[in-house]
Formats: C-alpha cells, sequence, structure tokens
C-alpha cells in the first residue's frame, strides 16, 4: 500500500516541481522524483548537499567520505518506499555528516562556532503589541546557511515563512522556489533586520515579517493600545477622566482596540465617536467609545457573552445612546450591563 502511495506522490512532479540538491529537469527515478515533489524533502537534499561540500573541505581523506556518500545513496536513500523514510534517511544522513570534525582548517571551525553563537536563538520584532508581533527561531545548520522560522500575527490572523536562508557576503537570503518570496536578515547592533519582498501570501490579512528582531524571548509587557497617538484622545486629561469612568475595566478595552475608525453622532450630542475591533475578532474583540466638548463620555465594551456600559451623564446612566445601540447590531444577544466605576 505504501508503494502505491508512494508512487501516487509523484504524479504532481510534472506541475510542480521545488528546488533540490540536483536539476530537478533531469530527475529519472522514483526516489529523485519524489524529492522534486516534496518541499521538504528537497530541502533536506539542499541542506546535504551544503553539508557534504562542506564537510569535503574539512577532511583529508576525501576519497572515504565520498565511497560513504554513494554507499549511502545506494543502499539506504534509494531503498526508500516512502517518503517518511526519505526524511528519516536524509537526517541521519546530515547528523552523521555533521559530526565530522576537520583535522585542518581550526581557524575556520572556530568562525562557525561564533556564528552558531550570533545567528541561532529566539529572535523577537522589537516595538511589537499586544495585537500585532513576530519572531524568528534560527537553528544553525552549516557556515552557509541556517534553518529558520519566521512567524508573524496581527490579530487573529497569522503568518509563516520557514527555509534555509544561505549567507552572502555579509548577510543571508532566502528565496522561495514556488512564490519567489525572498527574505533577507542582516545583522545589526546585535538585532537582525528582517527584510522581505513578494511574501505577502504567506499571512493573512495585515500580517508583516519585515522589521528589527533582537534575541531573547518575547517581552511579556508589550506596547498596549495609545488611545491619543490614535486620534481617540486628544489629551490626557480626557484619558485620565476616561480611564477613571471604567476602572479595572480600561485594560480591557485597550485588549478590544487594533483597528479605529470614526463614525457618526446619531444622538446629535456633539459627541466624537471611535469605534475599534481586532482585526479577525470582531464581535469577540470590539469597543465603541463617545466624548464630547463639556467632558460628558459614553463608552461600551464586549466583555465574553455581555456588553459593558460606562457614562458619567446622568441623562444616559439607565439608558444607552442610539449610536451605542447601532453598534451592537451585530450582537445583540450580548446582554447590555450598565456599569459604575469598578475601580
Amino acid at each position: 500500500m505504501k508503494n502505491l502511495i508512494f508512487a501516487a506522490s509523484i504524479l504532481l512532479f510534472a506541475s510542480w516541481t521545488h528546488a533540490a540538491g540536483f536539476d530537478c529537469n533531469k530527475a529519472s527515478t522514483l526516489v529523485e522524483k519524489a524529492i522534486c515533489s516534496d518541499s521538504e524533502l528537497s530541502k533536506l537534499d539542499d541542506l546535504l548537499m551544503i553539508s557534504y561540500k562542506e564537510a569535503l573541505g574539512n577532511i583529508s581523506d576525501t576519497d572515504k567520505l565520498k565511497s560513504e556518500q554513494r554507499d549511502w545513496l545506494s543502499n539506504t536513500r534509494n531503498k526508500c518506499q516512502d517518503a517518511d523514510c526519505l526524511k528519516r534517511a536524509y537526517n541521519k544522513r546530515i547528523s552523521d555528516i555533521s559530526k565530522i570534525a576537520p583535522s585542518s582548517k581550526q581557524a575556520s571551525n572556530s568562525a562557525i562556532k561564533s556564528t552558531d553563537s550570533l545567528w541561532a536563538g529566539e529572535w523577537n520584532r522589537t516595538g511589537g503589541s499586544k495585537h500585532a508581533d513576530a519572531g524568528v527561531t534560527i537553528t544553525k545548520k552549516t557556515s552557509q546557511v541556517f534553518e529558520f522560522s519566521l512567524d508573524a500575527a496581527s490579530g487573529a490572523n497569522v503568518g509563516q515563512i520557514e527555509g534555509l536562508a544561505s549567507f552572502v557576503d555579509n548577510f543571508a537570503s532566502y528565496k522561495d522556489s514556488e512564490s519567489g518570496c525572498i527574505v533577507e536578515f542582516r545583522m545589526k547592533d546585535k538585532c537582525i533586520a528582517i527584510a522581505t519582498e513578494g511574501c505577502d501570501s504567506f499571512g493573512g490579512s495585515g500580517v508583516y515579517f519585515d522589521g528589527t528582531y533582537c534575541k531573547g524571548k518575547k517581552n511579556e509587557k508589550q506596547q498596549s493600545f495609545d488611545f491619543i497617538r490614535s486620534g481617540i484622545f486628544i489629551n490626557n486629561a480626557q484619558l485620565n477622566a476616561f480611564k477613571k469612568l471604567v476602572g479595572k475595566t480600561y485594560n480591557l478595552f485597550e485588549d478590544s482596540f487594533q483597528l479605529v475608525s470614526k463614525e457618526e453622532d446619531m444622538d446629535h450630542i456633539n459627541a466624537t465617536v471611535s469605534t475599534g475591533g481586532v482585526r479577525g475578532l470582531f464581535t469577540i474583540n470590539e469597543g465603541i467609545i463617545m466624548h464630547c466638548p463639556n467632558g460628558m463620555l459614553y463608552a461600551a465594551v464586549i466583555d465574553d457573552d455581555t456588553v459593558k456600559y460606562f457614562s458619567n451623564d446622568p441623562l444616559y446612566s439607565k439608558k444607552i445612546p442610539i449610536t451605542i445601540d447601532k453598534w451592537r447590531e451585530a450582537f445583540r444577544d450580548k446582554k447590555v450591563i450598565f456599569s459604575h466605576s469598578d475601580s
């Protein structure tokens, strides 16, 4: 049965091929075609080729290594009957070759170790917020190549780019053979500047990968939503009055504002109306804030199965403005809780 699956897996070979350590246009055996039709196997083949060439340059008895490689191809790789077997064989061979200690070029070996500690590890994008952050994990493979997984999020939308990046002069570069997506990694002031081109298809709406990434675990105290910079309030006096009104629920408002829009004052009370939500989580994380020149405030935010409502206007202490009632059209099943400051 596995043989049938293995054979069927290469039927797409003619229309879908990935880069590999050999010319896929000249692939003739079932194993070679399987490698060219599987992106993970292709990357493993690339990595083995790089590791093998590097090992040849680091040892004196190259004939022995060449003989061992031919034996591995004939008696291990080419005996595989499915993709899982191939992946195990490649990973084992790459591991074995990586353990070959150079009998010469000790300076080169030291440089490799130095590069390992410089690039390998977890890196997180600076300036991240609760709703938009990114990180990259780098695993050093050889002195010319490293494996990376670049992950980013915007609200509920996520994206990922992963592969093998090759060093070119003083930076590393990756290009996806199918989409043409390019990722460049440049070390700058002990951080990595990542720039991408043509990689939009790797992430959901609003997700981006560019930025400066510094080593270390993610900072849990990420930048909070700025109600003044976003234009919801114009000064600290307005913001502090709002904080006093909503008390501890202020954090919930922060968590519910990522994308902001201005709306019509349907109550005609000279209010500035701002609504907010989290990308991909509208009707789950949403809020609305109305403020008037005379200091009156009206605000509501979704809290699980309810909507918490606040106002310092006595006329609206037990009823909600038309504007807020219109805002909650998409989730009228959520009960409105008339709240007082719970500071």
